[in-house]
């Protein structure tokens, strides 16, 4: 099964969230970014019943995943704290 994945990232100076070639954004911090991709990933859970993944942009253009829709209910509240 493949993987539905959305990418929070920095470009030209603000937050974006790219789905799949598709924009969402500006957002003024990375937080409002990694939350508006959560709850986009969220409301699109029946594409073809594939997992859902946010990945946030760190230093040096790497990218770690912060929420999967794998992920039991208590990894997710962690990774809203994170």
């Amino acid at each position: 099964m493949a993987s539905v994945l959305y990418l929070v990232l920095r470009s030209r100076e603000k937050w974006w969230v790219d789905m799949e070639g598709k924009s969402l954004g500006p957002f003024e911090s990375p937080d409002i970014a990694t939350f508006a991709a959560i709850d986009a990933a969220r409301v699109r859970g029946d594409v073809n019943s594939a997992e859902r993944q946010v990945y946030v942009e760190q230093p040096g253009r790497k990218f770690t995943m912060i929420w999967s829709s794998t992920h039991p209910p208590e990894i997710e509240a962690e990774a809203k704290r994170a």
